[in-house]
């Protein structure tokens, strides 16, 4: 019997899909010294001071969070993901904390000195509007003078290496199989990802929408950010179409004097 939790009700796919076992099985990999290699050098960028108030909004598990506080910042991590915030939790402290939120949905006012969205967690959304809400609630999160960094996947570099009816990628982890299908569809890269653990089988997708570095720069600049710097990588070298990565750092504007 197939479980496919794409047409079994109207939820979003990252409501279903982030908090199941499977999603962090398959990216259990993830390399834990490249994360902080890549939040060492954001925060060398930005000179945030020391107890500086950080936001990690869609945090996950908070493996950022938990290494961004480590270093001596206030941090807090919010997520949709209820179970990822329940894991987060357990590593709660005086200047650690974590909340189950949808970014799409205002947190905090001229509260904190940088707001971080990380590791592609966005572009999620069908509606544009539901984008600008995120974008408006990191700028609104920030105190004047705050700094926002988003890290996304490059989609010219995406769009440049995908190859149309290519044969799925099977990955097996812990005794379940992975089959994944990737397309591009109506300006999103999908993931259709089948579940094969013990003979149960589930459907998951993941539809990450392919949004252009002009695109972000200019809904960024619409709300009233600033653009500092566009980077390509976590080694944060200038930004190219070829580029691995879209790291923008923008800036809410300082009161003025």
């Amino acid at each position: 019997m197939v479980f496919s939790h794409t047409n079994m009700n109207k939820r979003d796919w990252f409501e279903d899909w982030f908090d199941t076992q499977y999603y962090h099985l398959l990216y259990n990999h993830r390399n834990e010294s490249e994360a902080k290699f890549f939040m060492n050098n954001l925060l060398d960028f930005i000179h945030l001071k020391k107890m500086g108030k950080i936001l990690d909004a869609a945090c996950g598990k908070g493996r950022h969070s938990i290494y961004l506080n480590s270093q001596g910042y206030n941090v807090t991590g919010i997520d949709l993901s209820a179970k990822s915030i329940a894991q987060a939790s357990k590593s709660e402290n005086d200047s650690l904390s974590f909340f189950e939120h949808d970014i799409r949905l205002p947190f905090r006012i001229n509260y904190f000195d940088s707001v971080f969205n990380l590791f592609t967690s966005f572009g999620y959304f069908q509606k544009h509007e539901d984008n600008m809400a995120c974008l408006i609630n990191f700028f609104n999160a920030l105190k004047p003078g705050g700094y926002f960094l988003f890290d996304f996947l490059n989609s010219n570099c995406v769009i440049a290496n995908f190859k149309k009816n290519t044969t799925p990628e099977i990955i097996k982890k812990e005794n379940v199989e992975f089959t994944i299908q990737k397309k591009i569809e109506n300006n999103f890269i999908i993931k259709d990802i089948k579940i094969n653990d013990n003979g149960k089988v589930f459907c998951f997708q993941e539809k990450v929408q392919l949004i252009k570095r002009e695109e972000i720069i200019d809904w960024l600049k619409s709300i009233g950010f600033e653009i500092v710097a566009t980077k390509g990588n976590y080694q944060l070298n200038d930004y190219t179409t070829n580029s691995e990565r879209l790291i923008v750092i923008a800036q809410k504007p300082a009161l003025k004097s």
